[in-house]
């Protein structure tokens, strides 16, 4: 019946060391010889997904920066972008000027962040990810000011000190035309309007000529509710947060065993 999967990756696919188990990728890739389309669905571009890069022949097509960038994994190549505007690329720099936040941004192919932050990542809650951020960041000296420059910056993630600050944050923002998302334990992920996970399903579904009916999506944060809401499974990680468990078709193992190999053995094979 279900002939694609959209997989999230932090907390789904990638395990807490942010590996993928062995039994994942043995799944995905007899999903893949069994024609079956692979498709991640993730906040991370793909500057990001540079330590995963043997999966890449394994996978169809990637929902990526939260659904502001469908990729073709298969001729490598954005097939569906929206980037930021300016004007709200602006009102964001309006709303955490002289505030100790830390902002990244995604595009394309780059992920821009501040090397005075990284160096107090542990601040914003964020440290489990300092490695990958030396790898793969480009660093300035002001990446909002940097936005301001590019015509592709498809997410602005601000990371916070605590859940308060980034509460105050998205009152500020909560009334200007953009997307907003809850990740990790305190940041606020921004996009253009009308841009999330499930958006970038339906596009895909679209272009593949394929019902919703039949994909399945798998998560475990807030920021996969909707896409969950939208595909014609959704499962939840044995991690998940509450409201994600609560609104979920079924529940599977946890990201550090074999959830994701249970899924897409028991359902799309």
């Amino acid at each position: 019946m279900y002939q694609l999967i959209a997989l999230d990756m932090d907390g789904t696919l990638l395990d807490d060391q942010k590996q993928i188990l062995p039994s994942s990728a043995e799944a995905i890739k007899k999903a893949y010889n069994a024609g079956k389309i692979v498709c991640l669905s993730t906040g991370r571009g793909l500057a990001e997904l540079a330590d995963y890069q043997e999966l890449f022949p394994y996978l169809s097509y990637g929902i990526l920066i939260s659904g502001a960038c469908l990729y073709d994994f298969v001729n490598q190549q954005v097939i569906h972008e929206m980037p930021l505007k300016e004007k709200e690329i602006k009102a964001i720099i309006d709303a955490v000027n002289n505030r100790d936040i830390m902002p990244q941004l995604l595009t394309k192919e780059r992920s821009i962040a501040s090397a005075s932050h990284i160096r107090h990542i542990e601040d914003y809650h964020m440290a489990v990810y300092r490695n990958m951020y030396e790898r793969v960041c480009d660093f300035v000296d002001e990446p909002l000011q940097e936005a301001l420059t590019l015509s592709d910056v498809y997410k602005i993630n601000l990371y916070h000190t605590n859940t308060q600050e980034r509460e105050e944050t998205y009152q500020r923002l909560k009334d200007l035309p953009l997307s907003f998302a809850y990740a990790e334990e305190t940041s606020l992920e921004i996009s253009p309007l009308h841009v999330t996970k499930a958006l970038g399903l339906k596009t895909l579904c679209e272009r593949l000529s394929l019902p919703l009916s039949q994909t399945i999506a798998v998560g475990d944060a807030p920021n996969d509710l909707e896409v969950l809401k939208t595909a014609g499974l959704s499962v939840a990680m044995g991690n998940s947060r509450p409201d994600v468990l609560e609104i979920c078709d079924l529940v599977t193992d946890d990201n550090n065993h074999d959830g994701i190999a249970h899924v897409i053995e028991t359902y799309l094979l």
